[in-house]
């Protein structure tokens, strides 16, 4: 938020943000979105029910819907054949999840804190999706791009630093690095 205080920023940011959330929670977005969630929900049930899933996996499954799973739902939307989005799909997941899951079992923020960057990247994340879909929005894509990208830095440097100080249970890491594929 610091970088909308330079006046150059801002008056290329800001006139582009109330169409671009507009945008983003159209009611027909909102719609798949919801169907999305409710996807989710009841594919982690179904893992329970068979023993793939526990409730110490539950932040690992709210951090992969919203920030992995719900922005690739919206760029899902620009693909024109089935192949191409499956394959993008496959590869953004192992990635990405990966990455989610690696650094978030490893070394995790205070609750407080956690909530905090979680909404932070779900917000800014999803701000990333939509803004990429019009040239006119590419400041705000810019922008939201910088943040995410401070704040990987961040999880980066804090994650590397608490691994030094004091190791991880491994056993339990690699079971929710697992889940995340």
């Amino acid at each position: 938020m610091a970088i909308l205080l330079w006046p150059k920023t801002r008056r290329g940011v800001v006139p582009h943000l109330k169409p671009l959330v507009t945008a983003a929670f159209a009611p027909r977005l909102v719609a798949v979105y919801l169907i999305v969630l409710a996807v989710c929900v009841l594919s982690t049930l179904i893992a329970r029910a068979v023993g793939l899933w526990e409730p110490a996996l539950l932040k690992d499954t709210v951090i992969t819907t919203f920030t992995v799973i719900l922005p690739m739902t919206f760029r899902s939307m620009s693909f024109k054949t089935g192949g191409a989005l499956t394959h993008r799909l496959i590869r953004e997941t192992l990635t990405l999840a990966a990455l989610l899951t690696l650094y978030l079992d490893t070394a995790p923020l205070a609750l407080g804190w956690e909530i905090v960057v979680q909404l932070a990247a779900i917000f800014f994340g999803a701000l990333t999706a939509v803004a990429a879909t019009k040239p006119e929005w590419a400041p705000v894509k810019r922008l939201c791009d910088v943040v995410l990208a401070l704040l990987g830095t961040f999880l980066i440097v804090w994650t590397t630093v608490r691994l030094f100080q004091e190791p991880p249970d491994w056993a339990e890491f690699f079971r929710s690095l697992f889940f995340g594929f």
